[in-house]
């Protein structure tokens, strides 16, 4: 069986959009979003008052499951809360944490939970908003 990494980004955040709640944003922001793209992403959602909390789940795969483990005690201990945790053959995990956030923190979020992932030996898939 090949492992095709771009199909499994593609499931997974169908299934992202699925494991937050059908109130989430129809669109995910993508870990490789510009700074541009983010900017964009906010702007499409003025409605929503950024000047408060809001709770924001952010998703990971890899290609074995126990990577996920680790990582997830990792976030854990940073203050994120476990949505979900799956094996099989494509593992999964989305943690959820409720937080102020900008397009700023978001673009830097991004990058230290990118490597964060990395040093795990998952990948980080992006982060979206959860109603």
């Amino acid at each position: 069986m090949t492992f095709d990494i771009r199909r499994m980004v593609v499931v997974f955040c169908a299934a992202l959009a699925v494991a937050v709640g059908a109130g989430a944003a129809a669109e995910p922001i993508r870990a490789a979003a510009s700074r541009k793209d983010i900017d964009r992403w906010f702007a499409a959602r003025a409605h929503i008052d950024f000047s408060r909390q809001q709770r924001w789940a952010f998703s990971f795969f890899a290609a074995d499951g126990r990577e996920l483990e680790a990582l997830s005690v990792a976030l854990v201990r940073e203050g994120y809360a476990i949505a979900a945790l799956e094996g099989g053959s494509a593992p999964k995990l989305t943690v959820v944490k409720t937080e102020l956030n900008s397009p700023g923190r978001i673009e830097e979020r991004g990058r230290s939970l990118g490597e964060l992932a990395r040093r795990r030996g998952a990948t980080y898939v992006g982060c979206d908003l959860v109603f």
